[in-house]
C-alpha cells in the first residue's frame, strides 16, 4: 500500500478482513496494532459502516517520509476469547509533491 505523507489524522489507509463462522456476539472481531508503529502514527478500528470482521487502518498522527519511509505493521485479530492470527501490512510513504519535470 502507498500512503501519501502529511495526510490528516483519521485518513483511511487500508482495510483488514478477518472471518469468523460464529454468529452474533461470538462473531465479534477486535483488531490491535502490536508492532511496527513506534511513532504512534496509526490506529485500527472496527469498520465504521459496521461491516462484520473488517478493521480499518487510520492515521492518527503525522506521516513524515523523511522520518520513516516504510512501515511494517503487525495487526492481530482477536475473536471473542482467543487470539487467532496476525496480518503484516506494509505502507510505503511518498511525498505529496512530485519531483519537478523539465519543460521542453
Amino acid at each position: 500500500m502507498v500512503l501519501e505523507e502529511e495526510v490528516p489524522p483519521g485518513t483511511e489507509v487500508g482495510r483488514i478482513r478477518a472471518r469468523d463462522e460464529d454468529e452474533g456476539e461470538n462473531a465479534a472481531v477486535d483488531f490491535a496494532i502490536v508492532d511496527g508503529d513506534d511513532d504512534g502514527v496509526f490506529d485500527v478500528v472496527p469498520d465504521p459502516r459496521g461491516e462484520k470482521g473488517v478493521g480499518v487502518v487510520l492515521t492518527r498522527g503525522r506521516v513524515d517520509r523523511e522520518r520513516t519511509e516504510e512501515y511494517l505493521l503487525t495487526v492481530r485479530c482477536f475473536f471473542k476469547l482467543c487470539f487467532q492470527f496476525s496480518y503484516f501490512v506494509v505502507f510505503f510513504c511518498r511525498s505529496r509533491f512530485s519531483a519537478p519535470t523539465r519543460g521542453t
